[in-house]
């Protein structure tokens, strides 16, 4: 429709000695448009016109020679997602369906070469119309190099760190409003441990948050089919129906919605229990009264000492750092052990027991840096972050970190946590790694008390 060839410039918007963006009209249909028009060697190579036209709505054309690319694109008046998520006061519900439908658009965009997906996914590039996101496509570069890793998987943290906290990670730092599963989620996509987006789509589809609302948009659709085939079922009876029997069939789809609602409130607080408060199982019985997330869940022997978690939807963190091949490799006389009674995450945590002036150290967590899960943090700054709580008032233990290199220890570091009975603390140790083989942590107090360990980290700072 004469977007390329048949326009009329109304202004120039951006440029720069990569490339010149204008306002046009196009004469045929007297339409406006963006004409970005690349001059980089390197960014023309790299475009396919095709891809974009056949896969983004807001791309009306494209077409490249050898010293020159054109994109038209769409003006769109819709919301930025940053000033979206500002000015909405978003439920559960909503951060969650909106970052499900952040990653189903960063997934679209995996086939394209990192310069683009950088442009692409720029702030004033990615909107909201209608509660769905739409990418604007208005591409612009700042270089005409390739970009060394991934922005994909990074950018995508943080955005939906944005969608829950309503700001940027800022110093590596993730907010505490962030539920701890998709926290652990953002902080993987930070740190790069995720290779591609649809590892970031199954983590977040498995957390247990996303399991919940699941649940309670599954109720309403349940009673939304019942009320449905009620009156499919009246319509054909219309004759035989009396009215005591519509009565009895209104007082039903009351109770229904009723049941929906109740499961809609406890369930939220449900979750808050099982992540956040000590999980003891006395008090399983003074809970709602409300059907089982998942039936499948089992709970191992207290003399376990290692194992995988037995739901998808209750990750386990410290069987990354602790089980028998790790112990073995550190060789330390004195180890924690598994405990159920309490935990942060998951479904178990790291219980050490002190004795007074004892003074011995515990190992209670390795970072095999040989292996493929733990390689890249090599020769980086890492940060190492748990979560300390006990049972006695006004312990302070120290958290001592040896990391081990040549079979010697390079590093060292010693860091006293002063814990709230009962609370669960956070406790956080920057160190720099070179060419080493595992990082070791201990813990150590000269009191008669035990200490519960949980919600293991380690992700880069630099």
């Amino acid at each position: 429709m004469g977007y390329l060839n048949n326009y009329d410039v109304k202004e120039i918007i951006f440029e720069n000695n990569l490339q010149r963006i204008t306002r046009c009209m196009n004469n045929e249909n007297e339409t406006e448009f963006y004409n970005n028009i690349i001059m980089a060697p390197r960014i023309i190579e790299l475009i396919d016109s095709n891809l974009l036209v056949e896969q983004m709505e807001t791309i009306l054309a494209s077409t490249k020679n050898e010293d020159r690319a054109y994109i038209a694109t769409s003006i769109l008046d819709s919301i930025p997602l940053e000033d979206y998520i500002i000015q909405t006061d978003l439920t559960m519900s909503d951060q969650l369906n909106l970052t499900e439908r952040l990653l189903d658009t960063f997934l679209k965009l995996e086939e394209y070469p990192d310069l683009i997906q950088e442009s692409m996914i720029q702030k004033d590039n990615i909107l909201v119309a209608d509660g769905e996101i739409v990418l604007r496509n208005l591409l612009k570069f700042s270089q005409a190099y390739d970009i060394s890793e991934s922005v994909l998987v990074k950018e995508v943290g943080n955005y939906i760190h944005f969608i829950y906290a309503k700001s940027y990670i800022d110093n590596y730092e993730i907010s505490e409003k962030l539920p701890p599963d998709i926290k652990r989620l953002v902080m993987r996509c930070f740190s790069n441990q995720y290779m591609h987006i649809g590892q970031v789509c199954e983590a977040f589809k498995s957390s247990p948050t996303y399991a919940l609302v699941a649940v309670s948009n599954n109720s309403i659709q349940s009673e939304s089919q019942f009320d449905v085939t009620r009156l499919e079922t009246n319509e054909d009876k219309e004759s035989e129906t009396t009215e005591p029997l519509e009565e009895t069939k209104m007082t039903t789809s009351k109770t229904l919605r009723g049941v929906a609602i109740a499961l809609i409130i406890a369930i939220p607080l449900l979750f808050l229990l099982l992540t956040r408060c000590d999980s003891n199982a006395d008090a399983e019985s003074d809970l709602p009264n409300i059907p089982p997330i998942n039936d499948e869940i089992q709970y191992p022997s207290n003399d376990q000492t290692q194992g995988e978690p037995t739901s998808p939807n209750l990750p386990e963190t410290i069987n990354e750092y602790y089980n028998d091949e790790l112990l073995q490799k550190a060789g330390s006389e004195k180890v924690a052990e598994i405990d159920f009674s309490k935990f942060y995450d998951g479904y178990s945590s790291l219980r050490v027991d002190g004795k007074v002036s004892s003074g011995e150290k515990t190992l209670f967590a390795v970072v095999d840096l040989k292996s493929d899960d733990f390689s890249y943090l090599k020769n980086r700054q890492v940060g190492l972050s748990m979560r300390l709580t006990t049972e006695t008032e006004g312990l302070s233990p120290s958290v001592i970190v040896e990391v081990i290199e040549n079979g010697e220890i390079s590093t060292y570091s010693n860091e006293k946590v002063d814990l709230t009975k009962n609370l669960w603390t956070l406790s956080q140790t920057a160190i720099m790694l070179g060419d080493a083989e595992r990082i070791d942590v201990f813990i150590v107090f000269n009191e008669e008390a035990s200490v519960w360990i949980d919600g293991i980290e380690v992700d880069i700072l630099k």
